[in-house]
């Protein structure tokens, strides 16, 4: 087989050296295939060409991470990943090719056992190097006898191979996922394997090696997938698989996932196989069966009605997927993910290069947070070409984002005309300079105690990273308090109490009835601190960040809450990307002090009743007196359907409604994980509309008159909600901006029905609760 001189160009020289280094990716995510993921594992150790690793990635399971880490302790050549992605296969796949040492990565489905020969057949081919990927036959083992309707022509509704596959080696689009193989270095250049496709959990989606090879080939001209028939693995299919039910339901999967694939690729590469599979090899089947019928084979006429059924069904799932895709644009492929990087100026500037990405894509853009001796003094977005910046490239990129700020700066020396202010400064340093606002700090006798409460429910991994960070906290005098909000799953209490034996400081409360502010309501009534300061399970808050916002309470006895500085901590997705880019958390490196006599301009009419202005409950800090004293957060608006609907920010407003003042501190720096999937992204700024409309709800049935102020604000918030002012970010694209306004349109149906629950449930009597410190609850 010759080499295409194209690709030979874009590959990075792997010669014909032999042997090459293997890993084998495994991906599980559930107890139940215990016994299968264990055979799995042994027939890959027993091959007759060895493995140099196994790369064993759980989903977002920690009871089973744990126990295959304890099963596979002794095999030095088992390596147990936790899922570092959103939940579903391509994320734990991509996970193991991210931690993944070999020239060549193998995947073998965890409920699949390998022939002896199955990895020496299928990395022969790999001595081509115009071969950048393999595939093997996959034979159903079922676990009982199959149905005799089922046609070997849908035989992939199980994960095996099926009648209208090629019989000899010979290049094909994509492989079977439950038995392939690529180059490390098609993902280098191909990326991952992209989100939203892929079994998730039960759900059966697929087409996720479908999108990669159709990707791998258009990004890599003349490169080659090869179909090794004689390559084989056997696919476990349970009874539930094999049914009537399973049948259509994954026929209609595989329908909406080729949707999405065709969004991506196009509709030419997307579809090519399956119009030779939908034109010749199912009409065959359909003859085959009624002449089977018509030689006594009962079950051939069933056969042949499935075939047309599982067309028909396939279909109904393409167009219900376009159809979806109309209403809200899948992201492109085009996007690339962004480096983040807090950079000090006090140093001379380093260059910058770019790791891999999580999703295996190459950095295109830089993200910084730039600080002078610790203050920040500016935000930018720098291009990242080829992966890297030179130091003189960061100074030239970050003087024209921040330059002019740099210059009305208090420490920026008089004009010199023999060397002004510009990038060569930037790039040596500003060691002379003293910062405008010098770091925060309180002694230990100045310093209130305070308790940082935590909700959390569910998202062990998050709170895990969290817990570290409030850990190095440099603040004299505080506690940590989790408040479970889903004690149902133990994970939770785990991560605490292993923190907790290292530190006397993390403790752990549970809270069963739902809600973000019955949470953080039964955290206040566990703590006798005078000051409460609060994040969430997704954010990662920098060493000195509850000092910043602890200040302001010892310079001002007015300020009744303060808020921080909520930058992105990570940018690896078109939604994360699109959430900054257009909401976003962050209020800008400028100190604020908020009261009744601010914004009054005509672009703030609903001042300050939606205090969206003020921050986020991911970083704010009150006095609790005061907090306590206005019923901390109202349960009808942080529970139910209104879950994120505002209930911190509403806090906000009704503390300076009463007089008080909110100070902003952007010394307090704290990075947050926003939603990393479309669909996530779509639901939380529904949750926003909700949330809007859910508080314009309770102020208008508590004063009519604001009634009035709110008609003023409805061109505004349809041109753009009050989170999104003007000069300071774009406006939402229309299909997000109809998930927007949907929620505003639900809103007060969905708050005065969370009234009622909150009522029946006396959520509101929690802060009637005797304070005191609790561990459990």
């Amino acid at each position: 087989m010759s080499t295409p001189p194209d690709a030979a160009a874009a590959l990075v020289s792997h010669g014909s050296v032999d042997p090459l280094s293997v890993s084998v990716i495994v991906c599980a995510y559930t107890e139940d295939r215990w016994t299968l993921l264990t055979e799995a594992i042994d027939s890959v150790l027993h091959q007759d060409r060895p493995v140099n690793e196994i790369v064993l990635v759980i989903d977002h399971n920690p009871e089973l991470a744990a126990h295959a880490a304890e099963a596979f302790e002794d095999l030095a050549t088992v390596h147990v990943l936790k899922n570092e992605e959103p939940r579903g296969l391509s994320g734990a796949r991509n996970t193991g090719v991210r931690h993944a040492a070999g020239d060549i990565l193998a995947f073998l489905d965890d409920d699949a056992r390998a022939h002896p020969d199955w990895l020496t057949s299928l990395l022969e081919p790999f001595t081509d190097p115009a071969v950048m990927g393999t595939g093997g036959f996959v034979a159903p083992a079922w676990e009982e006898p199959p149905p005799r309707w089922l046609p070997h022509e849908f035989l992939w509704v199980v994960g095996a191979s099926y009648i209208g596959l090629p019989l000899e080696r010979v290049p094909i689009r994509n492989p079977i996922g439950a038995s392939m193989a690529f180059r490390a270095e098609a993902f280098r250049l191909a990326g991952g394997f992209t989100q939203g496709l892929g079994r998730l959990g039960k759900t059966p989606l697929g087409c996720e090696e479908t999108e990669f090879g159709i990707r791998l080939r258009q990004t890599v001209p003349g490169s080659i997938v090869l179909y090794v028939p004689d390559s084989r693995v056997d696919h476990h299919v349970p009874r539930e698989r094999a049914t009537w039910r399973y049948f259509a339901s994954r026929c209609w999967a595989e329908g909406a996932s080729k949707a999405l694939v065709t969004e991506h690729v196009g509709g030419s590469d997307g579809l090519a196989s399956e119009r030779s599979y939908a034109t010749r090899t199912l009409p065959r089947g359909v003859l085959a069966g009624l002449w089977a019928a018509l030689r006594g084979d009962r079950s051939g006429v069933a056969r042949s009605g499935a075939i047309a059924a599982g067309l028909a069904i396939t279909a109904a799932g393409y167009l219900r997927g376009r159809l979806a895709i109309a209403r809200a644009p899948v992201p492109p492929l085009s996007f690339r993910p962004t480096l983040i990087r807090s950079v000090e100026l006090a140093q001379a500037l380093a260059p910058i290069t770019a790791p891999v990405s999580q999703f295996g894509q190459p950095y295109e853009s830089l993200f910084v947070l730039a600080r002078l001796k610790g203050e920040p003094v500016g935000l930018a977005t720098l291009a990242l070409p080829a992966g890297s910046l030179a130091a003189e490239q960061l100074a030239e990129g970050l003087w024209d984002a921040i330059g002019p700020q740099l210059r009305e700066h208090p420490a920026a020396p008089a004009g010199d005309d023999d060397e002004p202010l510009g990038p060569a400064t930037l790039l040596r340093g500003l060691s002379d300079w003293e910062p405008g606002r010098p770091r925060p700090a309180l002694s230990p006798q100045d310093a209130p105690r305070v308790t940082v409460i935590v909700p959390t429910g569910g998202r062990a991994d998050r709170l895990e990273d969290c817990l570290h960070s409030l850990r190095a906290l440099r603040y004299p005098d505080f506690d940590v308090l989790v408040v479970d909000n889903r004690p149902s799953d133990p994970a939770t209490r785990r991560v605490v109490e292993a923190h907790a034996r290292e530190d006397a400081r993390v403790g752990y409360t549970a809270e069963k009835r739902p809600g973000s502010s019955v949470a953080r309501n039964h955290g206040i009534a566990r703590t006798s601190s005078p000051i409460v300061a609060f994040t969430d399970d997704d954010v990662i808050v920098d060493p000195d960040w509850l000092t910043a916002l602890v200040c302001p309470f010892t310079r001002d006895p007015d300020v009744t809450a303060t808020t921080g500085l909520i930058l992105p901590g990570e940018l690896e997705t078109h939604a994360q990307w699109s959430f900054e880019h257009y909401r976003g958390f962050g209020r800008g490196v400028q100190p604020r002090l908020f009261d009744l006599n601010s914004h009054r301009a005509d672009d703030r009419p609903l001042y300050p009743y939606w205090g969206g202005i003020f921050g986020s409950g991911n970083s704010m800090a009150f006095r609790r007196a005061q907090l306590r004293a206005i019923g901390g957060f109202d349960p009808a608006l942080g529970a139910g359907s209104l879950a994120r609907a505002g209930s911190d920010v509403e806090a906000l407003s009704q503390l300076v409604l009463g007089g008080g003042r909110i100070a902003y501190e952007p010394h307090a720096v704290c990075w947050h994980a926003h939603r990393s999937d479309e669909q996530g992204l779509r639901r939380q700024l529904f949750n926003y509309g909700i949330g809007l409309t859910a508080i314009i709800t309770k102020w208008s049935l508590r004063r009519p008159s604001f009634f009035v102020s709110v008609l003023r604000t409805v061109p505004l918030v349809l041109g753009g909600s009050p989170a999104a002012q003007p000069g300071q970010r774009p406006g939402l694209p229309a299909h997000l901006r109809r998930r927007e306004i949907m929620g505003y349109a639900l809103g007060p149906l969905f708050y005065l029905r969370s009234v009622c629950w909150a009522r029946r449930l006396r959520l509101g009597d929690a802060l009637l609760e005797p304070a005191g410190r609790a561990r459990d609850a």
